[in-house]
C-alpha cells in the first residue's frame, strides 16, 4: 500500500456492511416486493425443499443444487416461505460486496481505491435489483470471489513458505467447490488453477527466476497447496454426482448441461440469440418445425445423449456458423443486464411502460457505467496502483469463466459472478479521478487505446440491444 494512504477501519467495513444491507432489503421488501420468486429461483427453492425433506431420493437434479443447498439452512431456521427466500439471497448479495472489497484490498496497492471497491459494489444497480431473488448468480459470485480471496492469501503466505497457508488453500477448494456445484461451468476455473499449479511447478525447474522467492518454498508445500484446492473442490461436488450416480443419471452435477450443449448448437439456434431456445421455451415451442425436430432428437432411449451427438453433428457440418455464434456468444456475454427488468415485466401486471422504462435505465446504466470505469482501469493499472501478476490473474479468471458460455449459448447475466473480479479496476479508476479532480480527464484524453476500447464495448451494447429487441415478441 502507499506510505500515506489511510488504513481501513472497522467503521468502513460496518459502514459497508449496513449500507449495502440496507439498499438490498429496500429493493427486496419494498420495490420489488409484489414480484415472487419465479422461473430459475422458483425451482431452486421448490428443489431445496425437497432435498430437506428427503423427497428427491428417486429425482435427479435437472438445475445444479449448490443454490438449493445455500437455501436449506435458511428453510431449517426460518420456515419455507417468500421472506425467507428473499432474507437468503439478500445475505449473499451483501457477502458479495464484503468479499468484492477484502479482494481489492488485496490486488490494489491503494487503500483508498479498494475503499472505493467496495462502494461500487454495494451500489450496483444489477445487483442490488436481484437481490431479492434466489438467482444462482449471487452465489458462484460469493464462491468464486472468496475463492480467489483465500488463493491470495495463501499465494502470500506461501511465498513466505509458511506451512499455515494450507488452511487459505483449503477453504479457497472449499469456496470454489460451491461454485461448482451452483454452476458447473466453473469447472473451467478449477482446470485454469491447475494449470497454473503445473506452470508454478515448471518455472521454478526451468525458469525460476519468473517466481522469484517462491522458488525456495518446499516442494512439498507446494503440492501440498495444489493438491488441497483440486481434492477439497472436487469433494465439494461429490453429493451431487453420487446422487445421479445412484439414479444411473451419470458422473454429473446436474442433468441440463447436454441440453445446454444442444440449445446452443442447432439448426433452429439464432445466430446472435443463442441463448433463445433456452430463455423461453414456450416462445421457441412456436418457431415452425422446432417442436418436431425437438421431438425426433430426444424420442430415443437416452434423449441426453443424443442432445450432445446432434449438436457435435451440426457443429461439424457447420463450422463456420459455429464460429459466427461462438463470436456473438464472447459479445453477448457483455451485454447490459436486463434480467431484472424482464421480471418486474413479466411478474408485476401493473407494472406501467414509466416503470418498465425506469427499471432498464437503472439496471442497464448501472452496469455500463461500472464497466467503462472497468475499461478505464484497465488502462490505468500501473505497477504502481496494481501489480502485474495480480492483473492478469483477476483477467484470466475472468477469461476462465467465460470459456463455456462461448461453447453453448450466452446471456448478459451471465457476467454477473465475474463482476467481483472487475471491480478493482474500477475502484481503481473512481478513485484516480476523486483524488485528482480536474487533472484526471487530461490524464487519459490522448490515450488512444482507451477511447477505442471504449467505443468497442458501448457498439457491442448497442448491438446487445437491437438483437433484444429484434426477437422482441418472437
Amino acid at each position: 500500500m502507499c506510505e500515506n494512504d489511510k488504513a481501513t477501519t472497522i467503521a468502513y467495513w460496518a459502514k459497508l456492511t449496513l449500507v449495502a444491507l440496507a439498499v438490498r432489503i429496500l429493493a427486496a421488501f419494498y420495490l420489488f416486493l409484489a414480484v415472487p420468486q419465479e422461473d430459475d429461483p422458483f425451482i431452486y427453492a421448490k428443489q431445496a425443499g425437497r432435498i430437506m425433506r428427503g423427497e428427491d431420493k428417486g429425482h435427479a437434479y435437472f438445475c445444479p443444487p449448490g443454490r438449493s443447498y445455500c437455501l436449506i439452512p435458511f428453510f431449517w431456521a426460518f420456515g419455507e416461505s417468500e421472506t425467507t427466500c428473499r432474507a437468503n439471497a439478500v445475505t449473499f448479495d451483501v457477502a458479495c460486496v464484503l468479499l468484492s472489497a477484502a479482494l481489492a484490498h488485496q490486488v490494489l496497492r491503494r487503500r483508498s481505491a479498494a475503499r472505493m471497491t467496495g462502494w461500487i459494489a454495494a451500489f450496483y444497480s444489477p445487483a442490488v435489483m436481484i437481490s431479492g431473488w434466489c438467482y444462482s448468480e449471487n452465489v458462484t459470485m460469493f464462491a468464486m470471489t472468496g475463492s480467489l480471496c483465500f488463493a491470495l492469501l495463501g499465494l502470500r503466505t506461501l511465498e513466505q513458505g509458511r506451512w499455515r497457508s494450507l488452511a487459505f488453500w483449503l477453504s479457497s477448494g472449499a469456496f470454489l467447490g460451491l461454485a461448482i456445484v451452483t454452476r458447473p461451468s466453473t469447472f473451467s476455473v478449477l482446470f485454469l488453477a491447475i494449470l497454473g499449479w503445473i506452470g508454478f511447478f515448471a518455472a521454478r525447474r526451468f525458469r525460476p527466476q519468473f517466481v522469484g522467492a517462491a522458488a525456495q518454498v518446499p516442494s512439498k508445500l507446494v503440492l501440498a497447496a495444489g493438491s488441497l484446492v483440486v481434492l477439497v473442490a472436487l469433494a465439494c461436488a461429490v453429493p451431487p454426482v453420487l446422487h445421479h450416480v445412484f439414479l444411473k443419471a451419470g458422473w454429473v452435477v446436474s442433468t441440463n448441461n447436454e441440453m445446454n450443449v444442444f440449445l446452443g448448437n442447432n439448426p433452429f439456434t439464432p445466430n446472435y440469440k443463442t441463448w433463445h431456445l433456452g430463455g423461453n421455451v414456450a416462445k421457441a415451442l412456436r418457431i415452425p418445425g422446432y417442436k418436431d425436430y425437438l421431438t425426433s432428437v430426444c424420442s430415443g432411449p437416452n434423449p441426453r445423449s443424443a442432445m450432445v451427438h446432434e449438436a457435435l453433428r451440426y457443429i461439424c457440418e457447420h463450422p463456420g456458423i459455429f464460429l459466427l455464434r461462438t463470436a456473438n456468444r464472447i459479445r453477448a456475454f457483455w451485454g447490459f443486464d436486463h434480467i431484472a427488468t424482464a421480471t418486474v415485466r413479466g411478474d408485476w401486471p401493473q407494472c406501467g411502460k414509466t416503470i418498465f422504462l425506469l427499471c432498464l435505465v437503472v439496471e442497464a446504466g448501472g452496469y455500463c457505467l461500472a464497466m467503462l470505469l472497468v475499461i478505464c482501469g484497465f488502462f490505468l493499472a500501473s505497477p504502481a496502483a496494481m501489480a502485474k501478476q495480480d492483473a492478469l490473474l483477476l483477467i484470466a479468471a475472468v477469461l476462465a469463466y467465460q470459456l463455456p458460455y462461448t461453447l453453448s449459448f450466452a446471456y448478459s447475466i451471465y457476467h454477473f459472478p465475474v463482476m467481483g473480479f472487475l471491480f478493482p479496476f474500477a475502484g481503481l479508476s473512481l478513485d484516480k479521478a476523486w483524488r485528482e479532480g480536474a487533472a484526471f480527464w487530461p490524464s487519459i484524453k490522448g490515450r488512444k487505446w482507451l477511447w477505442i476500447a471504449l467505443g468497442i464495448f458501448l457498439l457491442m451494447q448497442i448491438e446487445y440491444a437491437c438483437q433484444v429487441i429484434a426477437y422482441e415478441g418472437t
